[in-house]
């Protein structure tokens, strides 16, 4: 939902982007997420963003959501917003040896 509503933003529709893949290699899942942005998304120390919505109790739980799942199998995640686009990458251990 975040990324949709992020390119929403977006006044040319031809700049609007959302990108995503998964892929599997060396006994883990690697999933990439980019969109574009119209501003500048300040990311805290603990690798989340303050939800700019003014429901902050059922908002802005979504990174954190991210964190928890990566910490449950032994992966991590990244983000970082430069040059009109934010970027999500998570690492998640193949527990299962789940197969593409």
């Amino acid at each position: 939902d975040n990324a949709l509503e992020a390119t929403a933003q977006i006044a040319d529709p031809h700049q609007r982007q959302i990108n995503f893949s998964l892929s599997l290699a060396e006994g883990r899942w690697f999933i990439h997420i980019d969109n574009t942005v119209n501003q500048p998304m300040v990311i805290k120390d603990d690798q989340t963003i303050e939800t700019t919505k003014a429901d902050k109790v059922f908002h802005g739980v979504g990174l954190t959501n991210i964190k928890q799942i990566a910490e449950q199998y032994h992966g991590d995640y990244f983000v970082q917003c430069r040059k009109g686009k934010f970027y999500l990458d998570v690492v998640l251990e193949n527990s299962k040896n789940y197969r593409l």
